[in-house]
């Protein structure tokens, strides 16, 4: 997992523990060197994590983990990393007790997420959620029905990012079934997510790329 704004390479290693690399980059007039320094690890609270996305916005490196507890209940919570100390600090927001059918996490660029907001993924329902140091915020769509007439959700397996400003995103399911989901630009804190709509057909995918002016592929 990397974080571009940071420079720095993030490895579950097995439960419970992640492995830094921190990367180096050099620019000259004649060169660019990028090199990768002694990696170190550093240990989580959490055993049973699902996913870990690195946020934006950010001073220091700082992640989401979406992990689930002893009697089967999904919580979110955040860590920062002090790259100096070579330590785990708490993070800015956590939220306790998210949808039992979540799966993954999407982190959010600015300008559409300020301070690190996510898009929760779950079978079904997807939720925006704005996480501060003085709460969160959460903005919650259903997919019980799916956008093309079915029951039981979408069970979305990948996504990835159509516009740079994280307003529109590229969502397939296990059927090789394309939704676009849209954040909605609104002045109060919280941006409403549009319900999915129906894009498309591919093969079945584990990731979707942009490549450029929002045209997109999958792999």
């Amino acid at each position: 997992l990397l974080d571009n704004q940071h420079n720095i390479i993030a490895m579950m290693v097995y439960e419970g523990l992640i492995k830094i690399f921190p990367i180096d980059t050099n620019t000259n007039s004649n060169t660019n060197t990028t090199s990768i320094r002694e990696p170190y690890n550093l240990r989580l609270e959490e055993i049973r994590y699902l996913d870990l996305k690195f946020l934006y916005g950010y001073s220091r490196p700082t992640f989401a983990i979406l992990y689930e507890d002893s009697r089967l209940n999904k919580h979110i919570k955040t860590y920062s990393i002090d790259i100096r100390e070579k330590e785990l600090l708490d993070g800015p927001w956590c939220q306790m007790y998210v949808d039992k059918s979540s799966t993954f996490l999407i982190p959010i660029p600015s300008p559409m997420g300020i301070h690190g907001y996510v898009i929760l993924v779950g079978v079904n329902v997807i939720s925006y959620i704005t996480g501060t140091s003085k709460g969160n915020t959460t903005s919650t769509i259903s997919i019980l029905t799916n956008t093309t007439g079915g029951a039981g959700g979408l069970r979305i397996i990948s996504y990835g990012l159509v516009d740079p400003d994280g307003s529109r995103y590229l969502l397939g399911d296990i059927h090789g079934n394309l939704h676009v989901l849209v954040l909605k630009r609104e002045l109060s804190p919280v941006h409403p997510l549009g319900h999915p709509g129906y894009s498309g057909q591919i093969n079945n995918t584990n990731t979707n790329i942009n490549t450029n002016n929002s045209m997109m592929t999958n792999a």
